[in-house]
C-alpha cells in the first residue's frame, strides 16, 4: 500500500475558497476579478485544480438549472421533489457572452469539454432565440489564421449542432442555417490541412469530421443532395480510409496496453470516423427503394458513384485485419458496410467473388477471443459477463457485427429461387474440417475451436432449414461440442453450453446424447468460475423443450433453484433471472413446495436490485429487478390452486407489490399488478387479507393523482386496476362497503370518485374506450352488492344517463352504458324506475335501449340485458311507471328475440368448440405419420415451414376471437390476467327466462297471457322451442366444456 498522508482541513480557507467559487460568477467585474485573482493564488499552491472543479460545476449548474425560467415554470417542468434554481438573466447573458472566450483561453482538456457541454445545454434552450450571434462568432474564430482561434470555433460549433443530432425534420431549418455559414469555411479547412501531418492538424480534421457525422446522420442537409455538394464530402472520407499510417501503428500485436494505445490514436480515430460516415450514408441511401423521393436522385447517384468505391476501402481494412492491427471502430463500421452491400446487387458483383476469403480468413480470426477477454475474465469474471451483457459494448464490437455479416452472407442465394444459399454449405465443410483437425490435434489454439461453435451456434437458423445440413448436425454436437462440456478451458467450457442453448428446440434423436448433455450442463452450474456457471444456467432451461431433458431436471428441481437464487446474489443479470422464470413456468405443478422460499429470496433480491443506480451499470439491475416481479407472479400462477400457499406468499410480496405502484417501482408495475389480480381472484379465502386492503387505496392513486388533471403516473394502467377493483368487489362486499384502517372514507366512496375522475379523464380521449373498463367496476358493484347499496343506485343511474347524453358516443361504449343500466333493472327494477321517473329520464333511457338492442351481438352484452329485461317483467305491475306497463309485450317479443339470437350464439361456439376438438383428435392420429414424413416437410422453404405450422397450431385458439375490427377492442380489459367471475356466471340466461315465465303463469295466467300478445304465432314457435331445449343445450355445452378442458390440459403439458 502506497505511504499517505493526512492533511487537517482548514475550515477558514474553505469558507473562502466558497466565497470565491460564488463570487466568480457575480456579474460586478470588479468582484468577480478579485475572486478570480483568489483562485488562481490557491491553485497556484494546492494539488487539486480548482479551475477544473469550477469547470465541472459550471457544467453541471447549466445542465441541470439552466432550463428553469421562474419558480412557476420550473414547478411545470421539474421532477416532483427537485431543489431547483432560478439562474439570473444577467448571469445568463454573461455566460453566452464569455464561454467562447474561456474555451480559448484553455488548454486543459476536461475543462474544454465541460465548456462544450454547456454550449450544447444552452443552445438547446437559447438557440437561436437568446442566442443568435453565437454563429457568428463562431464564424469570426474559424476564419483567422490563428490556429488556436481555429480549434475554438470548432469545438464552439460542434457543441452548437449536437443540439440538432437528433431533432426531428421539423425543428431542423436552424441547423441548415448553421451549415449553410460554416460547411464552406471548414472545406477551406480541409485544403489547409488534410496533407498537413501534425498534430493540430489531425485535431482539426477529426473536429470537422465529428461536425459533418453530427450534422447529417439522423437527417442529410438538403445542400448535400444537391449537385455535386457531397462529393468533396465522400472523397474526404475515402482518403482518410485509404491513407496508409505509419509502421509502428499497424503492426500486429495482442498487447494490451499497446491495443489500448492505438485505439486512442488520432490517425486511428480518423479512419474510425470516416468509417463510421460513410456506412451511415450507404445505410440510408445505398438503394433507392428505401430512401424518401426527394432523396431519389441522390440515392441513385450514391449508389451508382460512391458504392462502390466505398467498398473498395471498406474492404480493403477488412482484409488488412488479416495480417495487420485495425482498430476496433474502423473493423466495425468496415464489416457493416460488407454486410449492408450483400444486401445491393451492385455492391454484390464486387463482394461474391471476395466471399469464401471473407468466411474463412476474416469472420473466424475476428470471432476469437481476446487477450483482454482473457485478462478481464482471470481478474474481474463479474466486469467480464457485465461487458460481454453490455448492450452498448456489443453494438460497437467487431466479434458482434461480423456474426451478422456471417449470417448475411450464408444466407445469400444469388438466384432467389434456389434452395440452398451459395455459401452455406461450403462454410459448414470449412468449420467441419476446422473441428476434425482440432480433434486430431493438427490445431493447438482452442480459440480457433470456440470460435468456430461460436459461429456455427450463430447460423442456427440458416442450418435447420436445409435437410442435408440438419441431419449432420447431431452427430456433430456429440463428437465435437459434447466432449467440451468437460473441458479444462472455461471459454470452450461455455461456448459448449450456449450452443446446446441455441439448439434447444432441435430435436435430438439421440435420447443418450440428450441425458449425457443435460448432465454434463448440470454439473457446470456447480463450476468454480462464475461466467461458466451463468452460462449453464442462462442454456440449461432453453433444452426443457425435450422431454428426456425435464424427466432428468425435475428431480434436481430443489437444487436448481438454490443454485439460481444464489447466483442472482453474485450477479445482477437480466438473463438469469428470465432463465429462472422459465424454469418455474416449466416446472409450474412441482413448484408449490418451494414457493415460499423461492418468492421470500426474489423479493430479497428485488429489493436489492431496485436499490441499484441505473447509471452504475446501464439498467442491468432494474431489468433483473423487473425479472423477479414476473417470476414472483409465475409462482403465483403455478400455485392458484392453492389458497392457503397463495396467503403465505402474499405476506412476503406485499412490500415488494407496494414498491411496484411508487414511481420507482414503474418499471415493473405491469408484473405487479398481475400479481395482485392473481392474489385477489386465487387467495382471497373468507374475504381480502388487510394487506391487500392497504394496496387499494394506491391503486387508485395511481391512476387518479392527487390533483393532476391528467390522472395519476400510471393512467395507462387503468384496465388493469378496474380488475383487481372488481374483485375487491367480488371476493370482499363487506369490507368494500366500510373504512379501511387509515382511511377516512369508506372504499365504496373512493371508488366513487374514482369513477368521476377516470370519466372526465375519458372524454378527453378521443375514443373513450377507458369508459368501457371503468363501467365494469360499477356492473361488479351491481351483481356483488345487491340489496345493500340502494342509496348508491341514483349515483350509477345519473353517470349513465350522462354519458349517454354525450357527443359522438361510440357504439361499444354505448352498448357497455345500456348494459350497465339494464343491471340496475336485475339489481332493483321498481326502485331504477323510480329513480327514473324522478328525473324524467325513463322514457329517453327506453327508447335508447331499445335502439340499442339491434346492435349487440356479443354473448356478454346479450345476457346483461336479458337479465335486465327479464327482471322488469317479474316485477309487480303496480310498481312499474305507466308506459313501460303499457309495453310489457313489446319487451317481452325484444326479450324473445334476445333469446334466439343467443341460441344461436352458443350453438355456433358450441358447433366451433366440437369442431376444433374433432380436429384435435384427427392432429393427434396423424403425428405418426407426420413424423414418418418430416423431412419431406422440412425440404420446403423454411419459412414457409414456419408458417404452416403456426396455422396449424393457431386453428384451435382462433375460434376464440371474433373477426369484426370494429369490435376489436370492446371487452378492453386487463390484458392477460383480466380473470374476474361475475356473480351471474353461474345462471344459465335461458333457463332464468324460463323459469321467470313459469313462475308468472302460476302466480298470474292472465298477466301471462298480456305478456305474450305482442308475440306473432311465427315468433312464439320459435321461442317455445328454445325454452323447451334450453336445459338440452346447458347439459351439451357442459359435455363439451370438459373436453375442452380436457385437451388444453394436454396442450399445455406437451
Amino acid at each position: 500500500m502506497s505511504n499517505f498522508t493526512v492533511t487537517q482541513v482548514d475550515l477558514a480557507f474553505t469558507q473562502s475558497l466558497v466565497q470565491a467559487l460564488g463570487s466568480s460568477l457575480n456579474p460586478s467585474n470588479e468582484i468577480r476579478q478579485q475572486a478570480e485573482v483568489f483562485i488562481k493564488q490557491v491553485n497556484q499552491g494546492q494539488q487539486i485544480d480548482i479551475c477544473h472543479a469550477a469547470a465541472v460545476q459550471l457544467g453541471s449548474i447549466i445542465e441541470y438549472h439552466w432550463k428553469f425560467l421562474d419558480p412557476v415554470q420550473a414547478k411545470k417542468v421539474s421532477i416532483e421533489g427537485f431543489d431547483f434554481i432560478i439562474l439570473d438573466e444577467g448571469d445568463k447573458q454573461l455566460v453566452r457572452e464569455n464561454i467562447l472566450k474561456c474555451l480559448y483561453q484553455t488548454d486543459n482538456k476536461v475543462i474544454v469539454k465541460q465548456y462544450v457541454r454547456c454550449i450544447t445545454t444552452i443552445a438547446r434552450f437559447d438557440y437561436p432565440s437568446r442566442w443568435p450571434v453565437i454563429v457568428q462568432e463562431i464564424v469570426q474564430y474559424l476564419s483567422t489564421a490563428d490556429q488556436k482561434s481555429v480549434m475554438t470555433g470548432l469545438l464552439g460549433l460542434k457543441g452548437l449542432v449536437k443540439k440538432y443530432e437528433y431533432e426531428l425534420q421539423d425543428e431542423r431549418d436552424p441547423l441548415y442555417g448553421i451549415i449553410a455559414q460554416t460547411f464552406s469555411i471548414l472545406g477551406n479547412l480541409v485544403n489547409q490541412t488534410l496533407n498537413v501531418d501534425n498534430q493540430v492538424a489531425q485535431d482539426i480534421m477529426f473536429l470537422i469530421c465529428k461536425i459533418f457525422y453530427t450534422s447529417n446522420q439522423l437527417y442529410l442537409c438538403p445542400f448535400m443532395a444537391e449537385g455535386s455538394n457531397i462529393d468533396p464530402w465522400i472523397q474526404l472520407f475515402k482518403t482518410l480510409m485509404d491513407r496508409p499510417l505509419p509502421a509502428e501503428l499497424e503492426s500486429p500485436t495482442e498487447e494490451l496496453e499497446v491495443i489500448e494505445e492505438r485505439e486512442k490514436n488520432l490517425q486511428w480515430k480518423l479512419k474510425g470516423i470516416a468509417a463510421k460516415t460513410t456506412y451511415r450514408l450507404f445505410s440510408k441511401f445505398g438503394n433507392p427503394k428505401y430512401v424518401d423521393e426527394k432523396f431519389g436522385d441522390f440515392s441513385k447517384k450514391f449508389k451508382e458513384t460512391f458504392a462502390i468505391p466505398l467498398l473498395e476501402s471498406h474492404l480493403q481494412q477488412v482484409f488488412k485485419k488479416e495480417k495487420c492491427f485495425v482498430n476496433s471502430k474502423t473493423l466495425n463500421f468496415a464489416i457493416k458496410y460488407v454486410q449492408q452491400s450483400s444486401k445491393l446487387p451492385i455492391t454484390m458483383t464486387v463482394l461474391y467473388p471476395l466471399v469464401e476469403k471473407v468466411l474463412y480468413d476474416i469472420v473466424i480470426p475476428v470471432m476469437f477471443i481476446t487477450q483482454k477477454d482473457i485478462q478481464l475474465f482471470k481478474e474481474d469474471s463479474i466486469e467480464y459477463i457485465r461487458k460481454q451483457n453490455d448492450f452498448t459494448e456489443s453494438l460497437f464490437s467487431p466479434k458482434q457485427t461480423v456474426v451478422d455479416l456471417l449470417i448475411s452472407l450464408c444466407s445469400y442465394k444469388q438466384n432467389k429461387k434456389s434452395k440452398k444459399p451459395d455459401f452455406l454449405h461450403k462454410f459448414l465443410s470449412f468449420c467441419g474440417n476446422i473441428l476434425v483437425q482440432y480433434s486430431q490435434k493438427q490445431i493447438l489454439d482452442w480459440r480457433i475451436k470456440e470460435a468456430i461453435i461460436y459461429a456455427i451456434g450463430s447460423l442456427y437458423d440458416e442450418l435447420v432449414a436445409q435437410k442435408d445440413i440438419k441431419v449432420q448436425l447431431e452427430p456433430m454436437m456429440i463428437q465435437h461440442v459434447m466432449p467440451e462440456l468437460q473441458s479444462q478451458i472455461p471459454f470452450l467450457k461455455m461456448r459448449a453450453c450456449w450452443i446446446y442453448g441455441e439448439f434447444g428446440t432441435f430435436k435430438f434423436k439421440e435420447v443418450n446424447h440428450v441425458k449425457q448433455a443435460v448432465e454434463l450442463i448440470y454439473k457446470q452450474l456447480y463450476d468454480p468460475e462464475l461466467p461458466v456457471r451463468l452460462t449453464a444456467a442462462t442454456s440449461l432451461h432453453k433444452l426443457m423443450h425435450n422431454d428426456e431433458c425435464t424427466a432428468l431436471l425435475k428431480p434436481a428441481l430443489k437444487d436448481i433453484l438454490q443454485i439460481y437464487l444464489k447466483m442472482m446474489s453474485e450477479i445482477d443479470s437480466e438473463e438469469l433471472v428470465a432463465a429462472l422464470e422459465e424454469i418455474v413456468s416449466h416446472f409450474k405443478d412441482d413448484i408449490a413446495p418451494f414457493a415460499v422460499e423461492l418468492t421470500q429470496q426474489l423479493v430479497g433480491a428485488y429489493t436489492r436490485l431496485s436499490q441499484v443506480n441505473a447509471d452504475d451499470d446501464d439498467g442491468e439491475s432494474a431489468l433483473a429487478a423487473v425479472g423477479c416481479v414476473t417470476a414472483v407472479r409465475r409462482i403465483l400462477d403455478s400455485i392458484q390452486n392453492n389458497k392457503e400457499l397463495i396467503l403465505k406468499v402474499e405476506e412476503f410480496v406485499y412490500p415488494m407489490l407496494l414498491h411496484t405502484l411508487t414511481p420507482d417501482g414503474l418499471d415493473s408495475i405491469e408484473d405487479g399488478l398481475d400479481c395482485i389480480a392473481l392474489i385477489l381472484y386465487h387467495g382471497s379465502v373468507n374475504g381480502v387479507s388487510k394487506n391487500m386492503w392497504k394496496i387499494f387505496p394506491q391503486l387508485i392513486y395511481i391512476i387518479c393523482g392527487e390533483n393532476d388533471p391528467d390522472g395519476g403516473y400510471g393512467f395507462e394502467y387503468l384496465s388493469q386496476v378496474c380488475v383487481s377493483i372488481q374483485n375487491y368487489i367480488a371476493k370482499d362486499p363487506n369490507s368494500f362497503l366500510s373504512i379501511g384502517e387509515g382511511q377516512t372514507q369508506t372504499f365504496i366512496a373512493i371508488t366513487f370518485q374514482f369513477v368521476e375522475k377516470t370519466l372526465k379523464m375519458n372524454k378527453e380521449s378521443p375514443d373513450q374506450l377507458d369508459g368501457i373498463v371503468i363501467m365494469k367496476v360499477l356492473i361488479a358493484m351491481l351483481e356483488n352488492l345487491k340489496g345493500r347499496i340502494d342509496e348508491a343506485l341514483q349515483y350509477i343511474l345519473k353517470i349513465c344517463i350522462e354519458e349517454l347524453a354525450g357527443k359522438k358516443i361510440p357504439k361499444n361504449y354505448r352498448s357497455m352504458l345500456i348494459q350497465v343500466i339494464s343491471m340496475t333493472f336485475w339489481y332493483n327494477s321498481a326502485l331504477s324506475f323510480q329513480i327514473l321517473e324522478q328525473s324524467q329520464q325513463t322514457i329517453p333511457v327506453f327508447q335508447t335501449l331499445l335502439q340499442t338492442l339491434g346492435d349487440m351481438k356479443h354473448d356478454f352484452e346479450l345476457r346483461r340485458v336479458i337479465f335486465g329485461l327479464t327482471s322488469i317483467l317479474c316485477t309487480e305491475p303496480s310498481l312499474l311507471p305507466a308506459l313501460v306497463g303499457q309495453r310489457i309485450p313489446e319487451i317481452m317479443k325484444q326479450l324473445a328475440q334476445l333469446s334466439l339470437k343467443m341460441r344461436e350464439q352458443r350453438l355456433e361456439v358450441l358447433k366451433d368448440n366440437e369442431e376444433s376438438i374433432q380436429e384435435e383428435q384427427n392432429k393427434k392420429n396423424e403425428d405418426d405419420e407426420e413424423e414418418e414424413n418430416e423431412d419431406e416437410h422440412e425440404n420446403m422453404d423454411g419459412e414457409a415451414t414456419a408458417f404452416d405450422k403456426l396455422k396449424k397450431s393457431e386453428k384451435f385458439d382462433e375460434k376464440d376471437y371474433g373477426d369484426d375490427d370494429d369490435d376489436s377492442d370492446y371487452e378492453y380489459t386487463g390484458g392477460d390476467m383480466a380473470i374476474y367471475d361475475s356473480a351471474l356466471d353461474s345462471i344459465d340466461e335461458l333457463l332464468y327466462i324460463k323459469e321467470t315465465l313459469e313462475n308468472i303463469n302460476s302466480a298470474n295466467a292472465g298477466y301471462m297471457t298480456q305478456l305474450m300478445s305482442g308475440i306473432d304465432a311465427e315468433l312464439m314457435g320459435k321461442f317455445n322451442e328454445n325454452m323447451q331445449s334450453a336445459q338440452a343445450l346447458k347439459d351439451r355445452e357442459e359435455v363439451v366444456r370438459k373436453q375442452c378442458d380436457e385437451m388444453f390440459d394436454k396442450k399445455k403439458f406437451n
